[in-house]
């Protein structure tokens, strides 16, 4: 357990670490992989979609055209060795970002934590999201006017917002774009903070030596130890305390 949580909040490969526990590295990589099953089915709590109520009122959080607005939705790439598998080689494949990785589709809410979380292969963000349950059975997770906002890549999807890629000189266009993107940042400040805390939910740009198993296991046991940071400490990063929070001026 300690060299798990070492390896998660330093990011650190933990067979690296061989030397330090005295251990054979297959020794360290069951270890590691039982600790990360038991940490994601023992807080599999701290990660459960909202229901309607809870929905409900975190869609008041925000007034105005943002009345409605559950999370924010982003993605986030982690590289991978390229695939011998042609097919897995080709859903792999990142356009963007030119190399083969696995993808994070998650969705945070306002107070900064994690309420949905997808891994997955897919060519693009608007790929990712559009097979995932958010998506395909998007009545089971959404009611009325709810929704999540997210960045133009999705292309406003099923119950993801976006801002106007040309919004020309429509004001209500631009007043759409400044508030959408004072709303994002203050909630994606939260995912720059998660990297500080388990550098697996970063930015870490190193190519991933990790199997799938390993590389599911390490990102829902990351995600699953935030929230529960969050909710056993009472933290909260909401983007409603934004020091400039300019949304507000245009609602």
């Amino acid at each position: 357990m300690y060299y798990c949580l070492k390896w998660l909040n330093d990011g650190n490969f933990f067979r690296t670490r061989e030397a330090e526990t005295g251990l054979g590295k297959s020794t360290i990589h069951e270890d590691i992989v039982h600790v990360l099953e038991a940490l994601v089915e023992g807080l599999d709590d701290q990660l459960q979609w909202p229901d309607a109520d809870k929905r409900q009122e975190l869609a008041s959080v925000f007034p105005g055209m943002f009345h409605g607005c559950v999370g924010i939705a982003d993605v986030k790439e982690y590289q991978v060795v390229k695939y011998l598998d042609p097919v897995k080689e080709r859903r792999s494949w990142s356009g963007k970002k030119k190399i083969n990785s696995y993808k994070l589709l998650s969705v945070m809410d306002h107070s900064g934590r994690y309420i949905y979380a997808r891994v997955c292969l897919g060519k693009n963000d608007r790929e990712v999201f559009t097979s995932s349950p958010l998506y395909l059975s998007e009545g089971d997770y959404f009611s009325d006017d709810e929704f999540v906002a997210a960045d133009g890549a999705f292309e406003g999807d099923g119950r993801l917002k976006c801002s106007y890629k040309n919004p020309g000189n429509d004001e209500v266009k631009k007043l759409w774009n400044l508030a959408f993107r004072e709303v994002r940042t203050g909630v994606e400040n939260s995912y720059q903070r998660t990297g500080a805390w388990f550098p697996l939910l970063g930015n870490n740009k190193r190519k991933l030596p990790y199997s799938d198993r390993v590389l599911f296991l390490a990102i829902h046991a990351a995600i699953r130890l935030h929230n529960y940071i969050m909710n056993t400490e009472h933290l909260s990063y909401s983007s409603l305390e934004s020091v400039d929070n300019i949304y507000t001026n245009y609602l």
